[in-house]
Order: structure tokens, then sequence, then C-alpha cells
């Protein structure tokens, strides 16, 4: 009858209605709609249009199906466990000969992978984190060069890496008497020292051929070769004539340390003491009943204030005495006495130097006497108290006591209180060779005064401090925020192929970043998608992810992420991406004409036929992107023998033009290139 309708019941309320269970009424009835489409009346989160929750076992938006949750695999190839990143499949179920892993660096040779044994100088990557550096060149001294300082200088060229963005870690360096380095002189590996190298005192005897090498060690532990070996000869000084181990200059003939009623230089033997180079006083050495020490070979006395403008105790009264023994063994514990003209002040530490690893309290392997005229040292060979670095049977050790300041802290991100191991930290313009590789804490001595106080570190604004007051024997604490610049995120997926239409947006978290805006367009572009985000909704675990309300179809994509604080705005690099379902998408055309110049003012445009592509969009414009005509030609109207002809339907006057084809079908679509012609008169 006119003026009556159908309704359907809504038992839950949702707006769609039963399609079974329907009357007819002439105005509106409680519980019914005009909508016939719910497949669960009794369920108001079950209609169309609601979100579908995959692999659940319940149809949410009554289309007939339950799509499955879709997860990311990655190709085995070798079936090591270890997926190649590049050949990617997203699927309900895990596939043959696919894994949820991505990280082999070579998916066709099973014993290359994370955590492969690493086989180093055979050019081969086998755990997969990267190749080694690449082998170092020796500067200085130059091979089989004569008269060599016994303190020399070492020198190697600069560090390189075939992988982009790798650092230099660490330097080995080592040398030997023996031209097979079958034992070592001196074998030390810096992480500061790593292109030059001061060889520690007393190291190095005179009128000696040494041979040395280096190595590099890249930060992720990857080891170059080493270079080539070169040698060189010490100068022969004619500071000790009389042979005794004790400079010519510094001898003294009446000085009794150990108070035995002798003169030590007529034992020299069992002690050796000199005149020091400052504090015009004497100290001595003795083997204190030392079982494991068979000679005090040398002694010397060194200016402590030479050895660092402000990384240094203070109060070194009678400045450094350096000595070297040999033992009976490799590895041998050694006890010795150290003397003093006068007595090391109350609140004075024994420190042991050497030009490698500087300064170090060795005050738990040193016990004064009660008068604190004299120190009992426990130095081992190869370990603590032996400036060589090598358990050799030999022992170099430069010490003394003296009172030091010092200040140390703890360098961390501002944002993340995450620490930083890369700092670099220097007092009034003096880079004192610190970092904060433990860590991101740092330590030093350091003389008493007022500094200004700067730390840098790649990614970071550098921060300075001005007016630190260091006093006598205090340590201060100084601990650093440092405010990150503006870094580019790192995405993670999705990338490659994929049949997922609506996939998940995954990239590495900066916590730098309180916010995050998503973008997805295509190639040209064109926006498909934006949205912000509050990092703490999205992000965990250092990784960020989001599901977008998508739908996209077949075609190629590309994505961005802007971060953003309150201190800076920046775009990642781009990600692109393909979905495909079903049938091929279409391919990019190639152009055939018009390109540079032609005469015609109406010119036919010429390009090569796709056979996955039924329809093309043909564009013309000027080069700044301006349109002049834009329309989609059906390919069977437009195309036979290979190639597709459009006939542009304007009159192009003299001037620049450009023009493109987007081609599509079911299964995608994508631009071409850009092809330029001119018109002339």
């Amino acid at each position: 009858m006119p003026g009556f309708k159908t309704g359907y019941r809504d038992y839950d309320d949702d707006g769609y209605g039963n399609p079974f269970k329907s009357k007819e009424f002439y105005s509106e009835e409680p519980g019914y709609v005009e909508d016939n489409t719910d497949c669960d009346d009794y369920d108001s989160n079950i209609h169309p249009g609601a979100t579908e929750i995959g692999g659940d076992g319940i149809d949410q938006d009554c289309d007939n199906s339950d799509w499955p949750v879709l997860n990311t695999y990655y190709r085995d190839n070798d079936g090591d466990g270890y997926g190649a990143p590049n050949e990617i499949t997203e699927s309900a179920s895990q596939p043959s000969d696919y894994v949820t892993d991505n990280t082999d660096c070579n998916d066709d040779d099973s014993s290359i992978h994370p955590g492969a044994i690493e086989i180093y100088g055979d050019g081969v990557d086998q755990d997969c984190n990267g190749s080694a550096p690449n082998r170092p060149n020796l500067v200085s001294p130059l091979n089989d060069s004569l008269d060599v300082s016994l303190t020399p200088t070492l020198i190697t060229n600069i560090f390189s890496d075939p992988d982009a963005g790798d650092t230099h870690l660490l330097t080995e360096w080592n040398i030997t008497t023996m031209d097979d380095f079958s034992k070592s002189t001196l074998y030390e590996g810096s992480t500061i020292y790593l292109t030059s190298l001061r060889v520690p005192d007393l190291a190095l005897e005179e009128n000696t051929t040494y041979y040395w090498r280096v190595r590099f060690y890249d930060n992720n532990l990857n080891t170059s070769e080493w270079s080539e070996t070169s040698s060189f000869t010490t100068l022969q000084t004619q500071n000790d004539i009389n042979e005794n181990g004790i400079p010519d200059t510094l001898e003294n003939d009446t000085i009794d340390l150990n108070n035995d009623g002798i003169a030590d230089i007529e034992q020299v033997d069992e002690i050796k003491s000199l005149n020091t180079v400052v504090g015009d006083g004497q100290i001595g050495v003795s083997l204190n009943e030392s079982e494991t020490i068979t000679e005090i070979v040398e002694i010397n006395s060194i200016d402590s204030e030479t050895t660092s403008e402000v990384v240094r105790p203070h109060n070194m009264l009678l400045g450094l005495f350096a000595c070297r023994f040999t033992v009976t063994n490799p590895g041998d514990t050694a006890n010795v006495t150290i003397h003093f003209s006068e007595a090391a002040p109350a609140n004075a530490t024994w420190y042991f130097y050497d030009s490698i690893n500087g300064w170090i309290d060795n005050s738990q392997y040193a016990v004064f006497n009660d008068d604190r005229k004299a120190v009992n040292l426990v130095l081992k060979d190869g370990y603590y108290g032996d400036a060589d670095g090598i358990a050799n049977g030999i022992i170099v050790d430069p010490s003394g006591f003296g009172i030091a300041s010092w200040i140390k802290g703890a360098v961390s991100d501002l944002y993340t209180s995450q620490a930083i191991t890369t700092a670099t930290i220097g007092f009034d313009g003096i880079n004192l060779d610190l970092n904060t590789l433990l860590e991101g804490n740092y330590v030093s001595m350091i003389l008493p005064g007022i500094y200004d106080f700067s730390v840098s570190a790649p990614g970071y604004e550098p921060q300075t401090f001005s007016g630190i007051k260091i006093e006598e024997g205090y340590v201060v604490t100084q601990d650093i925020e440092l405010l990150p610049l503006c870094q580019k995120v790192t995405h993670t997926s999705p990338f490659s192929t994929t049949n997922n239409t609506a996939p998940t947006f995954t990239w590495e978290e900066d916590r730098a970043y309180s916010w995050y805006q998503l973008w997805v367009g295509y190639p040209n572009d064109d926006k498909v998608f934006a949205e912000w985000y509050d990092s703490a909704d999205i992000c965990s675990n250092g990784s960020c992810s989001v599901d977008p309300p998508l739908d996209l179809t077949n075609g190629n994509y590309e994505w961005y992420i802007k971060s953003w604080n309150d201190n800076c705005t920046i775009w990642s690099d781009s990600m692109a991406f393909t979905i495909q379902i079903g049938g091929t998408p279409p391919s990019k055309i190639a152009h055939t004409s018009p390109s540079g110049t032609t005469q015609d003012s109406t010119p036919t445009c010429i390009w090569v036929e796709d056979p996955a592509s039924t329809w093309y969009k043909f564009w013309v414009g000027f080069p700044n992107g301006d349109k002049i005509f834009a329309q989609w030609y059906d390919a069977a109207d437009i195309c036979s023998d290979g190639y597709c002809t459009v006939t542009t339907e304007i009159e192009s006057i003299p001037g620049d033009y450009e023009w493109y084809v987007k081609s599509w079908n079911d299964y995608g679509k994508v631009w071409s290139d850009g092809m330029s012609f001119s018109v002339t008169e």
C-alpha cells in the first residue's frame, strides 16, 4: 500500500537490521530499521563497517570472511635459521623455507650468519657484522731508521673501513726485537691512542733494532690485517758509560737510602739509587728479598710535569722514578722497595704512569713504611705496575708518590637518561682524550684550578660549563645531560612487496621525540594518509608501531615519518613498498616520442605498450608542474602492435613541455618518468 515501509528487526540496537525478521509499517516502528545487512543481530560489535579482528573466528564486518592475521616471514634459502632481509612474504602461517629472522647477510651460505665464528683476515664476513677495516700503513719512524729516540712516537695512517659509518675503536701496537714477533717487547691495545703512540720510558734499550706493527679494530670488533712490518734502531746515548744502570749525570756517590752503612753506588746489584731531576732529592730501588727478580736492569728520574698539562697528580715532590727489572718467568710477581730521601706527605698516594694508559692509582699494590720514606711494591709482569703491557719477563715501572685531585661523572641523553658512550671531554680547549666508553662514565686526574669544561658527542649539541673549581685532593662530580640533535628515524617495515592491503608500519623508537607523524602516499607525492601519534601511545621496547585505517590497492607506495619535540622537527628518508594481490600490477612505461625539439604544435605521443595495463592516463604540462591537458584512455583504443599513441588535443605554443603516462589495471597503478620536448616556430 502507498506510504508503507519495510522494517527489519534491530535487536542489538547497532543500526543494522536482521534480514530474516521484517514487518511493514506506516510510521517509524521502535526496534526496527530500514537496513537489512546485519549478520549477527545479537552483538552490537558485529555489523557492516565494524573493525575486523583477523584470525579470531568471527566475521565482525559481515563480509562472509574472517581474514587471517598476516605475519612477516623472510626467505631462509641456506637453512641456517637466519632470513634474507629483502626476500619477504606475509602469511597467516609460516611457509616452508621462511623464518621470522631477517638478519642474514648471505642466504646462500649456511656458515655465514649472525653469531657465526668470524675467521679474521680471510675477506669473508662470517658473523654479518660488517667488513674488517683496511690494513694500516706505518708512517713514522720510517723503515730502517737509525738513531731513533728511546721513547719514540709511533705514527700510522688514519683509519678507513669499507663499511660506511664504521668507526675506529681500538689499535693494537706491537714492538719486538724478533722479526717473527715470537716474543714481544711491547704489546698494547689502546682506545685512546689510535694513530700515534709514545713508547713508555725504559721500554726500549739503547742501540737495539726493533720491529713494529699495528692493526685496527672497528666498532663491531672487526679486525684488520696486521700492517707490514717496519724496523728502527735506537740511538746510543752514552748516558751510562760505566754500564751500572744509572744515568751518569744522576749518580750519587754517598747516598745510603737503605741505611745499611754502605753507599748504594757500591752495591748496585742490590740497590740502585740516583738524584732526582726535580725536588733536589734522591730515590732508589732495592730487591726486598724478592725471589723472582733476576736483575735491576736500569733506573731513571722523570719530571712528572712533562707527562701532561693538566692530567697528573700534583705535589710529586721527587717526580717519577722509572725502573726496569727482569724476572725469572714471564708473568711472575715481584716485590721491591722504593726508598726516598724525604718522607712522602701523609695524604700522598702511590701512582703508576705510562704513556699508553696514563695515570693509575696503584695504592692497592703499595704499602708505605711507618716513616713514609719507603714504599713496598708488588708488581706483576704484563699486568699491574708493568708499562710494556705483556708478560715477557721484563717489568717496566714508572711510578711515584703524589697528591691527586679528580673529576668524574656520567654523560647521558637529556630525554632518555641513557648513557652516552661516545662523548669527548676537554678543559680550557685541551682535549684530554677522555671518553665515556664505560657505560657513559668518565674519570680523570686533574691539577687544582678553575676550568672551562666542555663535552661533545656525535649526534648531540656540545655543552660547556664555565668556572669548574678543582680543589687540592678533592673529587669533583660533574654529571652532564646532552641535548640530542635532530635525528631521522629508521624504518623497519613495510618494505619490498606485500599482499597486505592494511600493513602495520613500524620504525625504531627515538626517545628524544614525543610525537610522530606517519605519511603514506604514492611515489609522485600524492598523499593517501597522514596522521600524528603520541609516542607514548605507539612506542615500547625501542620500537614504534601503527595500524592506520588503510585499504590499499595494488601499486607502489612510499612512507615517511616526521619526528617532533619541543626543540626540533625532522622528516625521515622515504621507504618504498609495493602492494600486489592477485594479478600482475602495471609497469612503468617507456616513452618513445616526442623528445627533443619539434615544430609540430600538436605532437603525437608514443610509448611502449605495457601488456598488463588496461588503462592509461596521459598528462602534458609545463616543466614547473602546471597542467595543460590530462585524459584517461582505454588501452584497447590507443594501443596496437606493441605501442600506444595519443595525439595532443591542444595547440602547443612555442616553449618547453613535459609529458607523463600513468599505467593502470585492477592490481595497481604507476606513473612513468617524465619526458621533455620543446616546440619551436
